[in-house]
């Protein structure tokens, strides 16, 4: 029987144009243009062919010299919303606006609160650290191509967390392409009230047990907090939701060590929008560097 070597049907792949050329991408992707793929598989490819020849990709809408931009606004479907476990599962590039309509209509709600662009890609909000509260699982492609997945159960016994290379990290240890996020019951009863007081009575509320469904922070002349929620404080005075940011990229700090807010702050399970970021923890940058030895991400394009 007439043997046959397949290896004769493979392509020889020199440079990273070529490589680009092969299915799934078929010279759609290149270097210093953008390229918006449509599925995981894509983003995978051109990650995988950029590692392997010396590319670099980032992430964005506008084209970098050098670098091949993915546009992640054609990952925007909304697989599955979960009204047993709470749960919804989106692509990197729906909004987290959308997420939050679609999930109304199973009578949950996302907290919108969490974002400082509720209209931005998904995507973009977790990889500059945004509801990470939030953030059940997520599904990324890694620098040289391979799928990440954060398994849903059973979770980890102890050590950080994987995904905290991942939400936060601006693209750099990994290219989130989905996220799980939390959602919770629709509270009809839930309002928007004043109190005097600022961080120091939310501080004051949370050792006392008070539990509420949203919080903000804001240094209009005196200092207050804003509360959603249905059992509020006596010198509680009715008010209106805090307006959320329509531009500018947030950094979040625990908000156990906020001292003096300055303009709106939004505060929820345990973070604070607008405070001072630091520098990354130094077995983050290890492991960011262990998992990319090749520099293949770029990281955010502007």
């Amino acid at each position: 029987m007439a043997t046959r070597d397949y290896t004769l049907d493979q392509p020889v792949l020199d440079t990273l144009e070529q490589a680009l050329r092969e299915p799934p991408l078929s010279g759609r992707a290149a270097p210093s243009s953008v390229f918006r793929p449509s599925t995981h598989d894509e983003v995978s490819a051109v990650l995988s062919a950029a590692d392997r020849f010396g590319g670099r990709v980032g992430v964005g809408t506008s084209p970098v010299e050098g670098v091949i931009v993915l546009d992640l606004t054609g990952l925007a479907a909304i697989r599955e919303v979960d009204g047993t476990s709470q749960l919804v599962t989106a692509g990197a590039g729906c909004t987290p606006r959308a997420i939050a309509a679609s999930a109304s209509a199973s009578g949950l709600e996302l907290d919108l609160g969490y974002f400082a662009e509720p209209d931005a890609p998904l995507g973009d909000a977790l990889a500059r650290g945004e509801a990470a509260p939030l953030v059940f699982s997520v599904r990324a492609a890694l620098p040289d191509g391979a799928v990440f997945e954060t398994p849903r159960a059973p979770r980890r016994a102890s050590g950080p967390a994987p995904e905290a290379l991942l939400v936060g990290g601006d693209h750099r240890a990994g290219i989130v392409v989905e996220a799980t996020l939390r959602l919770r019951e629709v509270d009809p009863s839930a309002r928007w009230v004043s109190l005097p007081g600022g961080a120091g009575r939310l501080r004051l509320l949370a050792r006392s047990g008070v539990r509420w469904r949203s919080a903000a922070l804001t240094a209009e002349g005196e200092a207050r907090a804003l509360l959603a929620a249905s059992d509020v404080p006596a010198d509680a005075v009715a008010s209106e939701a805090p307006a959320l940011p329509t531009r500018g990229r947030p950094v979040f700090r625990r908000w156990s060590t906020l001292t003096a807010p300055a303009g709106p702050l939004d505060l929820h399970g345990g973070w604070v929008r607008g405070g001072h970021a630091g520098p990354a923890a130094p077995w983050l940058e290890k492991a960011r560097a262990a998992i990319d030895p090749r520099r293949t991400l770029a990281g955010g394009a502007p």
